[in-house]
């Protein structure tokens, strides 16, 4: 194990980054945890520590640790591991706010950025974390109300940063435009823990609302991804569809065939599209691609015969994705033995996809 260093913290920082470009979530989850525990020995989460710093480093130091500590807090979340960085440890304070209007903006991001990650934090410690699973579901329906509340009342302060004044107002407003399907992702995971049961379609009104907002927030950015070139779609892959959960896919899913809605249908059709040029050329774009394919499918043998989920199928046997006979079980093992099933999905192996892209629960 190396030696907690100014410089090292650096250079791992610059890993975490370079590896982020490759999806591969271990080494990710390696370096962060490397990087967050040199933050620790060097007490770059005391504001004590920060103090006794000269200016110019203390504020390096300052901005490195928040940089580290929400990628700790987003992979957290995505792999489902408690964090490095514990936030009753921190009295670090987050980035002064420039009096200069058009630096303003940008630390007012950073700052409401680095609580997002805290919430992001939470959702896996209360509602995803071991300890918190053992809870009733009283329990842990109103920690889903905390949250909630916490998360909208975030989004409403993030609505109130003026960028109009910002320096590269046109990057600024490019670089934080995703930040609406983020939210969306984060919301849906907060209330899919409420109907956390066997039955694949117990998916609560405000879980679609959230999984809904969040395509619709995607397909609503895509457009201004097409016309910035290849370059800002691999960016767009990196940081925000592979940083982002699977889980609002799967909530839309399963509302469609449980109540044969072919506007869900479109929808996953319409991201399904979008999916098909955006950062291809990356791996995990394409296992992302493989899944949003799996679920179409599947979805569109559901409707074309008209078998909501624990209904009758009339006559499938002679399609090219053919649904058994009799009462169809709403289970996820059933689920997913449908999405394995050669005769169903010819090309898309689940056994041979990283299992968190499904998210929390699934």
């Amino acid at each position: 194990m190396s030696i907690a260093t100014e410089e090292h913290v650096h250079i791992l920082f610059l890993a975490v980054v370079l590896v982020s470009s490759m999806g591969t979530l271990p080494l990710q989850w390696s370096l962060t945890t490397a990087a967050a525990g040199h933050c620790l020995t060097l007490g770059y989460h005391r504001e004590k520590r920060l103090l006794q710093l000269p200016s110019p480093k203390a504020e390096t130091a300052r901005r490195t640790f928040w940089h580290i500590y929400m990628a700790d807090k987003n992979l957290s979340q995505r792999l489902g591991r408690a964090p490095t960085i514990q936030d009753w440890d921190i009295d670090a304070k987050p980035c002064l706010i420039s009096s200069d209007i058009r630096q303003a903006p940008w630390d007012l991001a950073l700052t409401l950025l680095i609580e997002m990650s805290r919430i992001q934090g939470q959702i896996y410690e209360r509602l995803y974390s071991p300890l918190a699973k053992a809870r009733g579901m009283e329990e842990r329906l109103v920690e889903t109300n905390r949250l909630d509340s916490d998360l909208r009342r975030w989004y409403s302060d993030w609505a109130q940063i003026d960028s109009s004044a910002a320096y590269g107002r046109d990057r600024f407003d490019m670089t934080f435009s995703s930040v609406d399907i983020m939210y969306h992702s984060l919301l849906t995971l907060i209330h899919w823990n409420v109907n956390y049961t066997e039955s694949a379609r117990d998916i609560s009104g405000a879980c679609y609302e959230a999984a809904h907002g969040m395509l619709r927030a995607h397909l609503t950015h895509y457009p201004q991804l097409t016309t910035s070139g290849h370059k800002a779609s691999a960016i767009y892959a990196i940081w925000v569809l592979h940083a982002t959960s699977f889980t609002p896919d799967v909530a839309i899913f399963l509302h469609c065939v449980a109540n044969l809605d072919c506007d869900d249908l479109k929808l996953l059709q319409d991201v399904l599209h979008t999916l098909e040029n955006i950062g291809l050329d990356l791996q995990f774009s394409q296992k992302l691609f493989k899944l949003c394919k799996a679920l179409c499918q599947i979805a569109e043998a559901f409707l074309e015969h008209q078998v909501p989920l624990t209904n009758i199928v009339a006559d499938a046997s002679n399609t090219a994705h053919s649904l058994p006979q009799g009462p169809l079980p709403d289970t996820w093992s059933w689920l997913g033995s449908q999405i394995t099933d050669p005769n169903a999905v010819g090309d898309f192996d689940l056994d041979n996809l990283d299992e968190t892209f499904f998210g929390h629960g699934f």
